[in-house]
Parts: structure tokens; C-alpha cells; sequence
């Protein structure tokens, strides 16, 4: 079942571009901590990138969906709490991967940071970040109807944007291979969620892909996204 779901995911990647071919064209904007990257303690694989003293792993299949939805037609750009700095890093590091491919003629729309985040009202230092701050999708494009953020924390979303937040859903720390004897807090509990936390990002694209151009795209696929609709049951084996 497990081989079957991945040839199922990758046809989907292959085949999607022709039906976004007449499609409108998004804002896809993507999380850069616990979605594109995780924050690991060493250099896990000859992929993972170091910025100081920091370590970051890249998600997979991050590369792919990002060419594949600029080869969509689609603007892709970053909104992270970090530091412009350390984002616009991991940015050089993504678009030398992506030209690395082949594909020249990307470029990151926009890559927004700490300073771009707003702080919400009656907020307090003792709050969590994502209860202090908000991503506010309206300096990526005034117009939402056709903008979504792809991100670990719900929470980020401005009152009134909930609806174009695509949530990853619980996450876990990187592991290459699923470890049993793994127990920790932030280690995932079995194989299913292993695999689920692995391909979050080519999961966002499968759903993304079906609901682009139908009616309501950004009500259907926050519904997907919290797990109902047409792909509700595409984790389970």
C-alpha cells in the first residue's frame, strides 16, 4: 500500500501541470521552520545546510514542489518569523538547489521576515510567538482571493484570513528512516505518521492541485487540510 500511495503521489506531480495550464494563478507562500526546513543539531545528510552555528534540514520533496509550481504558473514566496539574514539564506540555498535543475528562470516573489510579521493587539511577552505575532497574507497581494500560506502553526493567520492557511498538521522532528525505539515528545509515534511528516510538502501539492481551479479553492482545500473532502483518507493504509 505504501509503494502504491507514492506512485500515486508522483503521477500526481507528473500530470498536474497540464491542468493548471488556462488555471488562475496563486500566491503560494511557504513557512521556512518546521515546513520547508527542520532545525536539526548537525549536519544529518550532504542536503543539510549550516548558517552559523545553526543547522537546517530540507524537507522533502521541497525542491519539486517549488519548481512545480512556478512551472504552474504560479508565484511562489517565504514568510518566516526568523531573521532576513538567516531566511534570505536558506532562500539562496533553495533557488541555487532549484537552478541547480535546470530551471533558470526562477525567483522568489517575496521573502518576508521577523520584520514583516504584526504584532496583535493585547498581546503579551509571556504568549506564545504565534499568539503575539501574524502573518498578514496582505503584503504578499491585497487581493487573497488566490493566496495561500502553507505553514506548521495555524495560529499565524491574521482575523479574517484563516481561510488561506493550508495547516501541515502536527509535526515531528527529521528522522531519514522511521525509529521505533524513538520516544520523544517531538518523534513521530509510528510509521504512518513518520510517513505522513516525510512528504507533508508533496501532500500539500496533491491537494492544492485538485482544488486550484474549483469553486471556493481556498474553502475546499482548508477543509482539506484539516482533514475532510475528497482527500480525507489519502494517509490512510
Amino acid at each position: 500500500m505504501v509503494v502504491r500511495f507514492l506512485l500515486s503521489l508522483i503521477f500526481s506531480i507528473l500530470t498536474a501541470s497540464a491542468a493548471f495550464a488556462s488555471g488562475p494563478v496563486y500566491d503560494v507562500v511557504f513557512d521556512l521552520d518546521w515546513t520547508l526546513f527542520y532545525p536539526v543539531k548537525k549536519l544529518e545528510t550532504t542536503e543539510t545546510v549550516q548558517f552559523g552555528e545553526e543547522f537546517y534540514q530540507p524537507a522533502e520533496k521541497a525542491i519539486e514542489v517549488l519548481i512545480k509550481l512556478h512551472q504552474d504558473g504560479h508565484r511562489v514566496s517565504l514568510f518566516s518569523g526568523g531573521k532576513a539574514p538567516r531566511n534570505q539564506a536558506l532562500a539562496n540555498y533553495l533557488l541555487n538547489e532549484i537552478q541547480t535543475r535546470g530551471v533558470r528562470d526562477f525567483s522568489f516573489y517575496k521573502v518576508l521576515n521577523f520584520e514583516d510579521l504584526s504584532r496583535r493587539d493585547g498581546a503579551s511577552e509571556g504568549d506564545k510567538f504565534a499568539v503575539r505575532y501574524a502573518k498578514d497574507l496582505t503584503k504578499i497581494n491585497p487581493d487573497l482571493s488566490h493566496v495561500v500560506l502553507v505553514d506548521d502553526l495555524p495560529e499565524f493567520a491574521v482575523s479574517g484570513q484563516e481561510k488561506n492557511m493550508f495547516g501541515l498538521g502536527r509535526t515531528y522532528a527529521f528522522h531519514q528512516a522511521y525509529v521505533p525505539e524513538a520516544q520523544g515528545v517531538y518523534d513521530p509515534p509510528n510509521a504512518q505518521e513518520w510517513l505522513r511528516e516525510r512528504l507533508k510538502i508533496l501532500h500539500f501539492y496533491t491537494q492544492f492541485s485538485q482544488v486550484a481551479q474549483a469553486p471556493e479553492p481556498l474553502t475546499q482545500l482548508k477543509a482539506l487540510s484539516q482533514g475532510y473532502g475528497i482527500c480525507s483518507k489519502v494517509f490512510s493504509f
